[in-house]
């Protein structure tokens, strides 16, 4: 899937209010807030919100930068979930390795929950 890359964060206004809704928070760390919902297309897709509280810009853009990348190459845009995720201050200070960990373990619990629930 060539394309996969670039549509993994492509949303519209709609979709971004609807996700923001409907999503369950499935893990809250000191940096960061996940929300995860069932997906609304084919693939799922990750949402990063990133207030300037969090951060300089450079900083911003890691974080955006390193949760694209996990997202896409962990393949976790298979899992059926649209993703988002809210940064804080303290994100900034996350190594990689401690964001995929976070990641895939809010992933593997939104997939024990919506596998338990229907909703």
């Amino acid at each position: 899937m060539p394309g996969i890359a670039r549509r993994i964060s492509l949303f519209i206004q709609q979709e971004i209010r609807s996700l923001i809704r409907s999503g369950r928070l499935v893990s809250r760390q000191p940096g960061l807030d996940i929300r995860v919902a069932l997906a609304l297309h084919p693939v799922g897709r990750i949402l990063i919100i990133t207030p300037r509280a969090s951060g300089n810009s450079p900083e911003r853009n890691l974080i955006r930068r390193r949760f694209k990348a996990l997202f896409y190459q962990e393949k976790l845009y298979e899992s059926g979930f649209d993703v988002v995720i809210f940064c804080k201050k303290e994100s900034t200070k996350l190594s990689y390795d401690q964001l995929k960990t976070t990641l895939i373990s809010a992933l593997q619990t939104a997939t024990n929950t919506y596998s338990k629930k229907s909703f």
